[in-house]
């Protein structure tokens, strides 16, 4: 390991963050800030405004309310290469049937719902 080679940061794709409550909503602040670069930037969607509203002043955030917009999750992981779940497990599978259609083929799913495992 060369110590004077410049340092390379870690690169993403487009990320979508469905459901950005506590837990998602601190993820996405912790890649705004210190954390990997993200070519295309973040979308983020959530069920009300005033949540949308809370995230919306990060940089490189896009950030969605189904309340304002029904096809918000639909249209965040259309461009999406990282989609990150972070919904209630009650609704998981009914939020994978609605994208399913809109997904990437080469996208990435990931759970950070409690107790719930993608089908």
């Amino acid at each position: 390991m060369d110590i004077d080679a410049p340092e390379r940061r870690l690169e993403l794709p487009p990320l979508a963050f469905l459901g950005a409550g506590s837990m998602g909503g601190a993820l996405v602040a912790g890649i705004v800030g210190d954390g990997p670069a993200v070519t295309g930037g973040i979308t983020v969607t959530n069920r009300t405004l005033a949540t949308a509203r809370s995230l919306a002043h990060l940089p490189g955030v896009r950030s969605l309310a189904l309340e304002d917009d029904a096809g918000a999750n639909r249209a965040a992981v259309a461009g999406a290469g990282i989609v990150v779940i972070g919904v209630k497990p009650a609704v998981a599978v009914e939020l994978l049937e609605e994208i399913a259609s809109s997904l990437r083929p080469e996208a990435v799913l990931v759970s950070v719902a409690a107790g719930c495992r993608l089908p």
